[in-house]
């Protein structure tokens, strides 16, 4: 009986070192993934706010132009300005649009990328 426990320690020492190995294997793969889902939404989002602030500053330019054409006559200036508050809201709401977009975009990446992961956990199974 003492070669059997000997042999039972042994074999239980194998499978504890090809579990581990499994699991390092498992947690690479895993983070490989993560790694790669969250520089993707980092881009998405960067791309998002780059084009959002290019939004903003087209329209801010377009009102703030409006406002100089309106030279030097009061009610022309006065109306420019009443006009040019409204588009520069109007801009703000869509740059809001356009970061929202963005952050649901690499919202989506990320739920993608732990569907892949929860995939990669099933493939190696419980450790």
């Amino acid at each position: 009986t003492q070669k059997v426990d000997e042999v039972k320690t042994e074999v239980k020492e194998k499978v504890e070192v090809k579990k581990e190995d499994t699991k390092k294997k498992m947690d690479a793969e895993i983070n490989k993934i993560m790694a790669a889902a969250e520089k993707q939404a980092a881009n998405v989002r960067q791309a998002g706010k780059k084009a959002g602030e290019e939004a903003r500053k087209a329209g801010y330019a377009q009102a703030d132009n409006l406002v100089k054409q309106a030279g030097n006559n009061i009610l022309k200036k006065k109306g420019a300005q009443i006009a040019a508050k409204k588009m520069k809201k109007e801009t703000d709401k869509k740059v809001t649009s356009i970061n929202k977009k963005a952050d649901e975009k690499a919202d989506q990446v990320m739920d993608l990328a732990r569907k892949k992961v929860d995939g990669v956990k099933k493939k190696y199974g419980a450790l």
